[in-house]
Parts: structure tokens; C-alpha cells; sequence
């Protein structure tokens, strides 16, 4: 896997027991646990897969970064 900046969401609620970092990369757009960055298992979206789930009624859209 290329490097890749993770950042993690907003959407976390300040809870440390319940975020996920994402980071954009060349094949698509990664997702891990930020609990564990070390050894954490990254589950890997395409384009196509990320913009449907980004898309979904149930995913809120930050409006800025």
C-alpha cells in the first residue's frame, strides 16, 4: 500500500472508542480503526464503491473539511 495521510472523521463525536480514520489514495479510498493505527486492518473502497456509500441517505456530507 502507498502512503497515505489518514485523517480522522468529525463525525466521531469526541467518543475515542467509536472513530475511523480515512485516507485518499491513487486506488481508491482506505478506512481504518484510529484506536490501533499500528496494526490496524484497512478496508480498502474504489471510486465507484466510496461514492455510492457517500451518496447513501444515511451518510451525513461534511459541508467543509
Amino acid at each position: 500500500m502507498e502512503q497515505v495521510r489518514f485523517k480522522k472523521s468529525s463525525y466521531s463525536g469526541g467518543s475515542p472508542e467509536a472513530c475511523v480514520e480515512v485516507g485518499l489514495a491513487s486506488e481508491g479510498v482506505h478506512v481504518r480503526d484510529s484506536k490501533n493505527t499500528a496494526n490496524a486492518v484497512t478496508l480498502t473502497f474504489g471510486p465507484a464503491a466510496w461514492a455510492a456509500f457517500m451518496s447513501s441517505p444515511s451518510v451525513a456530507v461534511p459541508t467543509s473539511a
